[in-house]
Formats: C-alpha cells, sequence, structure tokens
C-alpha cells in the first residue's frame, strides 16, 4: 500500500518506490526545467557542438616538412594526420627541397590546375628551402663536402662530422658559424627573403585565381634551432645559433603574417619553441643537424590545422556586400559623416563596431570626400565610398545648415528604423527544418506533460 503524502515539498521514499504524488511533482520540476531550457536557447542560442568540417578533397604542397621527409612511416607525417582526422580524401604534391621560386613555377605550369580547382582544402609549407639551400652550400665547405658530389646532405653532413676528431669539430663549427654571419651571407638572406615575399604574393595569387573558394591553410615557419648555444675553440664564448635562426625567421613569419585575407595561417611558431628540441630531429649528442619535424612535431601541425578548421568561421568579405548610395552632402563647414546601411548576402544589416568600422577622410570642404570601411569581426577586407560635398547654392548658410541637420536628422532616423525593421526580419533561428520540427514537437509534448501532471496531482490531493 502507498502512502500519499500531501506536503508540498516533502519527497518520501516508501518501499523503494516514489509516490504518486511525488512523481508528479518530479514531473512538474522536469517539465519546468526542459521549458526553461528551450527559452534560454531560444533567447540566446549557444553553440554546444563544434562546427562540422566538410572536406571532400583536401591538396597539399610544400618542401620537405609537407612530403614528410626522414619519418621512419609516412602516415605519421602531418598531412596524413589531418586527412585522417577530417575522414577524407587527400593528395600531396610535395616535393624535397622545393622553394618558393619552384613552386611558383609549378603552379603557373598548370599541371596540377584540376586537382586545384577541385579542392575544398589546400596546405601549403613552403619558403624553408629559400634560406636552408645557402645554409646547406655554406655547411658543405666548413665540413670538408663538394656539394656538387653530395647526394643526401643531412646523412652526409652528420657522418662527416662523426668522423671528425673533438677539435676539427669545433672548428668545423666555428666555420660554418663565420660564414654563416659574414656580410656577404647576410646580404645573401635578405635577399632571399625579398624574394620570397614577392613570390609569396603570387602564389597566393594564382591559388585563388584558380579556385576562389578554397580553404588555403600555410604553416608558419619555426625555429629548428631553438635554444641551440655551441662554444668557440678555445675559449669561454658561445655562438648562439637559435638567435641566429630567429633573425631571418622572424621575418619570413612577418609576411605570413601581413595580410592574411586570403588565406590562414597555422601558427605553429611558438610551439616548437621547447626545450630539448622534442619536436625536431636536431640531436646535439650526435649531431643530427636534421631540422624537419619528427612524430611529436608533425602531430602539433597537424593539430594546430584541425584547430583551425574546427572553430574558425569563414570570414566575408565585405566587398561582397550591399551598400546604401551617399548622396551628395552640403558645405556645413564641419565635417560630414553621413550613416551607411551595409548588408551581407543574406541580407543581414551589419553593425557598426562589430562587423565593420569607418573612416571618412577630405569630409569637411567643398569636393569629393571619402568614407574607407573596414572588415572586422567575422568580415574582412576594406572597401571605399566617396561622396561630393558641394556648395549651398542658397546663400542661406544658416537655414539650410539647421534644415540640412534636420533632413539628416530625420533621415538618420529613418535609417535606423529601417535598419531596426530590417534587423528585426532578418533574425535567424540558430535551426531550420526538421531541426525546428523537432524543437517544436519535443516542447508540445513537454507542455502537455506538464498539464496532465498537473491534473493528476490534483486529482490524487482529492482522494
Amino acid at each position: 500500500m502507498f502512502y500519499l503524502q500531501k506536503s508540498k515539498y516533502k519527497l518520501k521514499l516508501y518501499r523503494g518506490y516514489y509516490t504518486w504524488e511525488e512523481k508528479i511533482v518530479r514531473k512538474k520540476i522536469l517539465s519546468v526545467l526542459l521549458i526553461l531550457i528551450f527559452s534560454i536557447y531560444l533567447i540566446n542560442p549557444v553553440k554546444v557542438f563544434a562546427e562540422t568540417i566538410s572536406i571532400n578533397k583536401y591538396v597539399a604542397f610544400g618542401d620537405s616538412i609537407a612530403a614528410g621527409y626522414a619519418l621512419d612511416d609516412v602516415n605519421d607525417g602531418y598531412v596524413n594526420l589531418v586527412t585522417k582526422s577530417l575522414n577524407t580524401t587527400s593528395e600531396n604534391y610535395a616535393v624535397s627541397g622545393m622553394n618558393s621560386t619552384e613552386f611558383l613555377e609549378l603552379l603557373r605550369s598548370n599541371k596540377y590546375e584540376k586537382q586545384i580547382k577541385e579542392a575544398d582544402l589546400i596546405t601549403i609549407s613552403i619558403g624553408s628551402n629559400d634560406l636552408l639551400g645557402k645554409i646547406q652550400e655554406l655547411a658543405c665547405d666548413a665540413f670538408g663536402l663538394n656539394k656538387d658530389e653530395v647526394v643526401d646532405i643531412i646523412p652526409e653532413l652528420k657522418e662527416a662530422f662523426a668522423n671528425a676528431s673533438a677539435t676539427e669539430k669545433l672548428t668545423m663549427i666555428q666555420k660554418f658559424y663565420t660564414s654563416l654571419t659574414s656580410q656577404e651571407t647576410t646580404t645573401m638572406f635578405q635577399q632571399s627573403i625579398n624574394g620570397y615575399e614577392q613570390n609569396w604574393k603570387n602564389i597566393v595569387q594564382t591559388l585563388k585565381e584558380l579556385n576562389p573558394s578554397a580553404k588555403i591553410i600555410v604553416t608558419e615557419f619555426y625555429n629548428p634551432f631553438y635554444g641551440v648555444t655551441i662554444p668557440l675553440v678555445g675559449g669561454d664564448e658561445t655562438i648562439n645559433f637559435s638567435d641566429y635562426a630567429e633573425t631571418y625567421i622572424s621575418q619570413m613569419n612577418q609576411i605570413l603574417n601581413s595580410n592574411t585575407t586570403d588565406y590562414v595561417v597555422a601558427k605553429i611558431h611558438d610551439k616548437f619553441d621547447t626545450k630539448g628540441l622534442t619536436n625536431v630531429n636536431i640531436s646535439l649528442t650526435d649531431f643530427n643537424i636534421d631540422p624537419h619535424p619528427n612524430v611529436s612535431g608533425h602531430k602539433v601541425i597537424a593539430d594546430t590545422i584541425i584547430d583551425l578548421l574546427q572553430s574558425s568561421e569563414e570570414l566575408i568579405d565585405i566587398n561582397e556586400c550591399n551598400f546604401s548610395e551617399i548622396k551628395d552632402q552640403t558645405y556645413t563647414g564641419k565635417a560630414i559623416e553621413p550613416e551607411l546601411k551595409i548588408t551581407d548576402k543574406e541580407g543581414n544589416v551589419l553593425v557598426k563596431d562589430k562587423d565593420y568600422e569607418v573612416e571618412y577622410s577630405d569630409n569637411i570642404d567643398i569636393g569629393q570626400a571619402t568614407v574607407t570601411v573596414n572588415g572586422i569581426g567575422n568580415y574582412t577586407g576594406t572597401y571605399t565610398i566617396n561622396f561630393e560635398i558641394i556648395e549651398d547654392k542658397t546663400g542661406n548658410n544658416n537655414t539650410n545648415t539647421s534644415d540640412s541637420n534636420n533632413n539628416s536628422n530625420n533621415e538618420i532616423n529613418n535609417n535606423t528604423n529601417n535598419i531596426n525593421d530590417n534587423t528585426v526580419s532578418q533574425i535567424k533561428l540558430p535551426f531550420t527544418g526538421d531541426t525546428l520540427k523537432t524543437i517544436i514537437i519535443v516542447g508540445i509534448i513537454v507542455a502537455i506533460c506538464f498539464a496532465v501532471g498537473i491534473k493528476i496531482k490534483e486529482k490524487y490531493y482529492n482522494i
């Protein structure tokens, strides 16, 4: 026999079961909580799940890093790790030893035109050999190797160093560093960086012309010599390879990060700056000077790329938006800043200081004034609008100024009302179609359960 406790708030358990009243109260609480959750979600939707990644075809380009040089298993390379994570297909056209000039020539040859046009995702690792090739020449000279006869430079340099005596090793290092820091080499490196900057602009332009919609991700340059210092012969002075390499690496990364409108940078530089060189093959114990990423390093690169794909929203070029016309403005002697109305392709009204920033110039005197709109937030790019400031032909500056201000205020108010109306009309639920139907059905069921629960409770209260 079940005992019904009519206390409104006490919940008692008899014979291991809840009473009918307790069940009714629990249902009521659950119903209220569900309705509250739906209400909160409708008012302030929260992105619960990560953005769904849909990459049907992934194409990788680059040098030996993208090719997975020195890995025992190429499947440990970042290209394969990204492919596996996306559960998609990929094609890797990376070539060991390729520099930016050679890569640009490859793109312009249209050898991979079809693959690029079909790609949803393109990753690039290029530019290291613009500097590394020259460094290898200096290393061969310092280690007594003929560069023209070298087949695989890294293991041969390692072998030459291993066979040298302790004194010879220090002499080799000192000769190498002296050549590396000479004025001639410094000038040569700077020319290479300048050449890379121009090549990179042309590479991006060529890719976007072939496939404007593909997501392009380029990997940053990392410092393979982070924290590496070696003592000089006959003294306490040391050679700081880390700082020297960083001088040029920072310049290369600055080029990559200076204009990212058409691509995204996978920022791996700081992640590779770990003590003990844990992400690269370099080892000071056996003088393995291989600067390529090891298994851990490739995982760092892959994770960075995947995080970008999961968390970043596609930026919208503000040049693709619609801008309201700015009519001729009457000269007032003060700065004229007409309001703008900007909508994207879907009709959403952009919000100033959230979606874009505005700069006015030459907007006081009679003549042509300029409005510069810079996309921010989910919008990118720059759009320029010109309007005319014309002379007050009525000759009544005060009256016209007042009338102009009143008209301007009325126009602004009208625009504001239009924006508010449009904004309301453009509000979109974070769900549509079948998802919306499901939520409506669930909401109706919850409401019915809530109403039935109350009726049952009232019935049993009157027992």
